[in-house]
């Protein structure tokens, strides 16, 4: 029957709506500010209600005297809600498509380009810095890396975006790695 077809339908439609989300990890949600890549998967979550933050809004050079250490020409320091969040593109999706439609939504919503860079114009070892101590597994190739860092000007404290999009060289995947940080003052919770 036509009742049963449609039940069918809509039943299927759910289905595939779930199963676009079903590979995020447990307990993961987009920031309520920026929307996912469509297909992507969350592979990396976290939230802290109040952390410090150092935003990268210039290019990195190496440390003075050739240290090991990677210093960044413009860093911003910040504090509020942190969340960190990590996603897997869907196959076939260049490092440079996601990264435009990031581009597109985040000057839609009003948010300003701070720093901007693609592959080696980014800096020294600009790589070890997005992804510190390879905290995302295999994340180091810096082939086709773009960033920016961008600022919402907002009443109830400003948010600022790090998008960090890049491919993952075994698995040649693009991945994301987005950190919205809330700026805002700490609770008072001494009791």
């Amino acid at each position: 029957s036509a009742m049963r077809v449609l039940f069918v339908a809509v039943t299927l439609m759910a289905g595939s709506i779930a199963s676009a989300f079903a590979q995020d990890v447990a307990g993961a949600t987009d920031h309520p500010l920026i929307p996912r890549y469509e297909g992507s998967a969350i592979r990396g979550h976290a939230i802290s209600a109040f952390d410090e933050y150092e935003l990268i809004a210039g290019a990195t050079t190496q440390g003075a005297g050739g240290s090991t250490a990677i210093v960044s020409e413009r860093p911003i320091p910040l504090e509020g809600k942190v969340t960190h969040l990590f996603y897997r593109a869907p196959t076939d999706r260049s490092p440079l498509e996601v990264f435009r439609n990031y581009e597109a939504v985040l000057a839609s919503a009003g948010f300003e380009v701070l720093f901007s860079c693609s592959r080696a114009d980014c800096g020294y070892r600009f790589n070890s810095v997005m992804n510190p101590g390879a905290r995302y597994n295999g994340l180091i190739y810096d082939g086709q890396q773009r960033y920016l860092a961008a600022r919402l000007a907002r009443p109830e404290g400003d948010a600022y975006v790090s998008l960090y999009v890049t491919s993952f060289e075994p698995e040649n995947r693009t991945f994301i790695k987005l950190d919205v940080v809330e700026v805002k003052g700490m609770e008072e919770r001494m009791t």
